[in-house]
């Protein structure tokens, strides 16, 4: 498969990252960071990235019930926020580890997948109630309402009417709550939790945060391919406002991002160069593979793009065989796939 022209090291960078290719660039070399030290590096990077695009969005639905819709470029920039605050989150997601309290902050941020459109439903009920609706409300509701997908629900839904009141004070009640999520989660990260971890233990963390990731982002193919013929587009990740590739294209450049800060270096450190060249050389074909329009569902109803989904999935999947097969039994690690799934 031609791999892209595309300059990767631009890609695999969001703004105030310090993680690069081959790099912690602007602070130490990734090579002279301690092996606990950089896994948690990333992931308060992350946590710092995406509590600021939360905080953001929160802002842009505040100013856009101030002046009840007025002025439509305010929804316009309100849609572009949350799709550059998911953008964040997408380098965090799936990674299930860290403290009891980051994996109850994770649902509440993301209710996904949502199997029966309990978001839907539930919005839906909130709207039709008389009780104020307030972020404290908020926080005592189920998840499905708390997050990224409900502010999904509220900006893109064909149901949803930004103009009206009701609908106002339930988006700013929602991006406020998401908020205080955020900053609740970038908090949680200020302490590493792997500081007392010697190097099998980092190396164990370090496979394990990669490998959980690279699970849930394979489900968000999985389930919206289907069966052949069967295809189940309402499955997809941000079905509703048609993001589904771009979020999954932001993943791989995440996962391909933490493996550069660590594993690859880990590799490199024990005498694998041409193994942690490889991953590099698959992360990138993956990454090469995937559509380029926004959306999935119009790649799911046709053979062609059926195809070149499963062709992502197949990239996704060397890389998952090659770290459980080739790269945990030469760093003396056992990696186990089993990303939790919501209904």
């Amino acid at each position: 498969m031609k791999i892209s022209n595309v300059n990767l090291s631009r890609l695999f960078l969001l703004p105030t990252f310090c993680v690069s290719l081959a790099q912690l660039t602007g602070c130490q070399s990734a090579n002279q960071l301690q092996p606990n030290v950089r896994l948690w590096h990333v992931q308060q990077e992350s946590a710092d990235a995406f509590s600021r695009e939360a905080n953001a969005l929160n802002q842009s639905v505040h100013r856009y019930c101030i002046h009840e819709g007025s002025h439509p470029e305010l929804l316009l920039n309100l849609r572009k926020d949350w799709k550059e605050t998911m953008n964040a989150w997408m380098s965090l997601q799936g990674v299930d580890m860290g403290s009891e309290e980051l994996l109850s902050l994770s649902w509440q941020i993301q209710f996904y997948p949502d199997k029966k459109n309990t978001t839907g439903r539930k919005i839906s009920e909130l709207l039709k109630q008389d009780t104020p609706l307030t972020s404290e409300y908020i926080a005592a509701q189920s998840v499905a309402v708390q997050g990224l997908g409900a502010m999904e629900w509220m900006l893109f839904d064909s149901t949803s009417d930004m103009l009206t009141p009701r609908h106002c004070e339930l988006a700013v009640a929602i991006s406020q709550h998401l908020s205080r999520s955020a900053r609740a989660y970038r908090e949680a990260w200020e302490i590493n939790p792997f500081s007392m971890a010697d190097e099998m233990a980092e190396t164990r963390n370090t496979l394990s945060a990669l490998s959980h990731q690279l699970d849930r982002v394979m489900k968000k193919l999985s389930m919206p391919l289907g069966k052949p013929g069967l295809p189940k587009s309402y499955q997809a990740e941000a079905w509703r406002s048609q993001q589904s590739l771009a979020f999954l294209k932001q993943s791989i450049i995440s996962m391909s991002r933490l493996y550069q800060a660590d594993l690859n270096v880990l590799l490199r450190e024990k005498g694998h160069e041409a193994l942690a060249a490889r991953l590099s050389e698959h992360w990138r074909i993956a990454l090469d593979s995937v559509p380029e329009s926004d959306g999935m569902r119009g790649r799911l109803e046709t053979v062609r793009g059926y195809q070149s989904l499963l062709t992502v999935y197949n990239n996704l999947e060397y890389i998952q065989l090659a770290i459980s097969d080739e790269v945990a039994p030469l760093l003396g690690v056992v990696v186990g796939f089993n990303s939790t799934d919501g209904d």
